[in-house]
């Protein structure tokens, strides 16, 4: 029985295969009501509905029309931050996700997630974790965000919170750190070392997961940074030859774009399973449409992908608002490479990024003032590439998300052609 709830109702896809499989009738008004209680008793008494005249009642046939679209399968998520485990919006990204699934259930798995923000890290670090739990593993998540800043500043207050931390994600009381810590023999990253070993790992039947987010938070305290990295990269070393450390799998993520504010000669990124995120291919950004509810096909996903590629919260982004009935596919174009668009805060955090680095916003302003590709310094390249601001091509880089940068950056950084 349909109750306000007229035939020509956007319905998402499951609900609308459902329907149309089983017998409906639809109650506009008080005259309805004796020819549908008819029908139920007829049904109750006898198993089958009596013959209708056609005056009696005309049954409205399913026909979707008007211009709002479907509803998703699954009820909208704004997108931004971590997506949830069961999600119905989450992307895979193979062979990546299996190849990370594999190598924490090695000896001395590290994993190193890198990419621009808003590429899926911390989504991925998630469901490595979650992995991890179902193998059996103990797990421990840090989000360096979380972490007051005035930590970063000395390294023997840094470690003895990170030994803090861990401790007390995995029910081992904190206070244990200050009694076994011994400033006067040893220093910070060898009383860490040893706690460690001796505290957390020891004690383990199973392996443990730890992971560590938003790492690019220690990158400008150098020594910190540098410390705590070498420390890591010594673990994985370690791993590989003692049977207490052989128990710890590591895997960490962090933004490229943060090279801006660090030398990358002091990160020592050279060991364990490099993940680079790529960007959604034209499958993918399809399957996300069909997801959403929205009735694209190629020529409207095409569109999309002309102005964002795949970059995978700003398709999400688009997708979201257009399914929410906030604003259709031909408005979206037109003001997306604007402040006032929906891409607004993320073409501004790119222009800060810029404009506190003068060096690097003149070499993207070679990039943004033809559509040839460019020659630029070996580091700038890098590190613009690491924004998720250009792609390199060889030894030369092509602007990124072509309809999108040119014309606002053209704009704020007042280039002409």
């Amino acid at each position: 029985m349909r109750v306000n709830l007229p035939f020509d109702d956007p319905l998402n896809y499951e609900q609308r295969s459902f329907l149309q499989t089983i017998q409906q009738r639809q109650w506009k008004s008080e005259a309805d009501t004796p020819v549908i209680l008819s029908e139920i008793l007829s049904l109750l008494s006898t198993g089958s509905a009596p013959e209708l005249l056609a005056e009696e009642i005309t049954p409205t046939p399913i026909v979707i029309k008007g211009d709002r679209p479907p509803l998703p399968v699954a009820e909208l998520e704004l997108p931004g931050g971590t997506i949830q485990l069961a999600s119905r919006f989450y992307v895979q990204r193979e062979p990546w996700e299996s190849r990370c699934y594999e190598q924490i259930g090695k000896n001395a798995g590290l994993i190193r997630i890198k990419a621009p923000r808003q590429m899926g890290k911390t989504s991925l670090l998630a469901r490595i974790c979650d992995h991890a739990a179902e193998l059996g593993y103990r797990t421990a998540s840090l989000d360096f965000l979380e972490t007051d800043e005035a930590i970063f500043e000395d390294l023997t207050v840094f470690l003895k919170r990170f030994c803090a931390l861990i401790s007390r994600k995995l029910g081992i009381s904190p206070r244990q750190v200050p009694e076994f810590w011994d400033e006067e023999l040893f220093g910070p990253k060898e009383n860490c070392n040893d706690y460690f070993e001796q505290y957390i790992l020891a004690p383990l039947t199973v392996p443990l997961f730890l992971g560590l987010d938003e790492l690019d938070r220690l990158f400008p305290y150098n020594i910190v940074a540098k410390e705590f990295l070498t420390l890591l990269r010594s673990w994985n070393e370690k791993a590989k030859v003692n049977e207490t450390w052989a128990k710890l799998r590591i895997a960490i993520a962090h933004s490229t774009e943060s090279y801006v504010v660090m030398d990358t000669n002091s990160s020592p990124f050279n060991v364990g399973l490099a993940v680079e995120l790529p960007e959604f291919n034209q499958e993918q950004v399809l399957d996300l449409v069909a997801r959403h509810g929205l009735s694209w096909g190629t020529e409207e996903t095409r569109q999309l992908m002309k102005m964002v590629g795949g970059h995978p919260y700003l398709v999400r982004l688009a997708l979201y608002h257009v399914a929410q009935g906030d604003l259709t596919l031909s408005e979206f174009l037109v003001t997306a490479a604007t402040d006032a668009g929906i891409y607004g805060e993320h073409l501004r955090r790119h222009l800060w990024n810029l404009q506190q680095n003068p060096e690097l916003a003149a070499a993207f302003q070679q990039v943004v003032a033809t559509k040839e590709p460019v020659c630029l310094p070996s580091m700038s390249a890098f590190k613009l590439n690491g924004m998720g601001l250009v792609s390199l091509q060889g030894n030369e880089v092509i602007l990124r998300h072509e309809c999108l940068y040119r014309p606002y950056f053209q704009s704020r950084l007042r280039i002409r052609e």
